[in-house]
């Protein structure tokens, strides 16, 4: 007796290979409808947005789901069926007939995850369907889904005289299925729109996570991501950090079937440092701790976020375009060695964690001008990700400006107030900034959307494109020839025009090729009087 129906093991081989894709991939909408044939129902913009998301993400019911599920089933019970009764099967068909049951048992146990995630990222259960009954249970426990998976797993893929090609543990595909959770629901909720750029932000951000072969990921890989730091680069604005985010809080992180546990709680396993919030005196102790007495004003011993960031951990690095060369150095040394010392102390401590970083600014620039180690770039740059900015959304898909906008109501108001101010903000936006390029990108979207809640008006700063900056700066230099001005006052207009010409002080900073902490402080301490008459 054969495995396969021929109808049947078509059917199998192509959802295997839509099972194995890249869900945020924009190709994989073909090839679900490749699997389903002329029966795959018309979606519209819902799967132009999140392709893969009802497949693989939380239970929402689109009628292809259903259907491509419901096949699923209906021929993995056959198959198991046959395979108990003796039937021939290949290796390949075991392979297929063991994709097929993965999948069933992701899709049976997911929607639990789901809460979990949920209930640990708000704070509380996952807000009831429309529908729900009122006295609606609480989600499973951790244990009681663990037990039932194991029945499931089972009866799945325990079947006696039969060895599966992967045959993985069921504790590490417990660990996997809540990855892929945590995974789409951290890119589905943080990074918001339809445009093609955003679409590939998405693709981009799973593949940093699971890689571009999920397959060789769950055998291997999985145990290595934290070898393969992460560089987000983008303008400043564009979410950089909502990015990080979504890869830190996505780690593998082992289940523990003896204390039927995660070894780690995601939420505490991500570690964000601001390096330009901090004085150059203080970011090597803040990354790497010190031991008392190291220096003036360290009464005790203090761990460092390298030390506090648990093995199945993240540390975020923004702004690594601003860390000064010494401290290159030494993240340099942990990033081959692993290994890094506190202040202060001599021996080796380990870390086992994953380090993403985050700049934006032209950090080949910065290289050529001597700024940024060739080295320490050639450690970050493995794994590259690039924020687009937000008009380049909007170019591609102008009507994502609803989708932003009440993104940020939703915040601002809350979930049930926020379609209403989201449609008043729009309305005002298209009447009075149609043509606006948003500078700012999603954080001055932010700011928009509070000073239209609370004034009902928005005034952005005045931003002077690039050409028009340099044809300002000739007033300047003219007046630096024709009056005798001492290097203070020449400095504070120079940096005074350009932050004009700019959205924000890092921007002036990168075109005056300072620190913008620098350009701050010229521009706030009162100018010396001229000893010149």
């Amino acid at each position: 007796m054969a495995l396969f129906a021929t109808q049947e093991w078509s059917f199998a081989q192509k959802a295997m290979d839509l099972l194995t894709t890249n869900p945020f991939h924009p190709g994989w909408m073909e090839k679900q409808r490749e699997v389903m044939g002329e029966s795959a129902p018309n979606v519209g913009d819902v799967y132009a947005w999140q392709p893969g998301w009802g497949l693989w993400g939380p239970d929402t019911v689109y009628p292809n789901v259903v259907a491509l599920s419901d096949q699923i089933t209906e021929i993995g019970d056959r198959l198991r069926l046959r395979l108990r009764e003796g039937a021939v099967a290949s290796e390949q068909e075991l392979a297929l007939y063991e994709t097929l049951s993965l999948y069933r048992l992701y899709r049976e146990y997911g929607s639990q995850m789901d809460r979990w995630i949920d209930h640990a990222v708000r704070g509380s259960r996952q807000p009831k369907e429309p529908d729900a009954a009122p006295d609606e249970p609480p989600s499973p426990s951790v244990k009681e889904v663990w037990r039932r998976f194991l029945e499931d797993h089972k009866d799945l893929l325990h079947l006696e005289g039969r060895t599966f090609p992967l045959h993985f543990e069921p504790s590490h595909l417990f660990a996997c299925f809540y990855l892929f959770r945590r995974a789409f629901y951290h890119i589905f909720f943080n990074i918001v729109g339809t445009s093609r750029p955003i679409t590939r932000l998405r693709s981009s951000v799973w593949e940093s996570i699971v890689t571009h072969d999920f397959r060789s990921w769950s055998r291997a890989l999985y145990q290595r991501m934290h070898d393969f730091p992460t560089l987000i680069t983008g303008p400043s604005g564009t979410g950089k950090e909502l990015v990080a985010q979504a890869i830190g809080r996505s780690q593998y992180i082992p289940f523990n079937p003896v204390k039927q546990e995660f070894v780690t709680d995601f939420r505490t396993a991500f570690h964000a440092v601001n390096l330009s919030a901090l004085p150059s005196l203080l970011i090597e102790a803040e990354l790497f701790g010190h031991i008392k007495g190291s220096f003036a004003g360290a009464v005790r011993d203090r761990k460092g976020r390298l030390e506090e960031c648990p093995e199945h951990g993240t540390v975020f690095l923004d702004e690594i375009g601003e860390l000064p060369p010494e401290i290159q150095v030494k993240l340099l040394r942990v990033l081959q060695t692993r290994h890094f010392q506190s202040v202060g102390a001599n021996e080796d401590r380990p870390f086992r964690g994953k380090i993403i970083s985050a700049t934006n600014r032209d950090l080949i620039a910065e290289m050529q001008a001597g700024r940024f180690r060739e080295d320490f770039y050639y450690r970050l740059c493995a794994d590259q990700i690039a924020t687009p900015s937000l008009r380049e959304q909007l170019t591609d898909r102008p009507e994502d400006l609803g989708l932003m906008v009440e993104f940020v109501c939703r915040s601002v108001v809350g979930e049930e107030q926020a379609p209403e101010l989201a449609q008043e903000v729009v309305s005002w936006i298209h009447c009075h900034m149609h043509t606006y390029a948003w500078p700012g990108n999603f954080r001055e979207l932010e700011q928009c959307v509070r000073s239209y809640a609370i004034r009902k008006d928005y005034h952005p700063i005045p931003h002077t494109p690039p050409d028009s900056l340099e044809r300002a700066c000739a007033p300047l230099a003219a007046l630096l020839l024709t009056r005798k001005a001492n290097l203070a006052e020449s400095e504070r207009m120079l940096f005074t025009l350009v932050r004009a010409g700019t959205s924000t002080d890092r921007e002036a900073a990168e075109i005056l090729h300072c620190d913008y902490r620098t350009l701050q402080a010229r521009l706030k301490v009162p100018l010396p009087r001229s000893s010149e008459k």
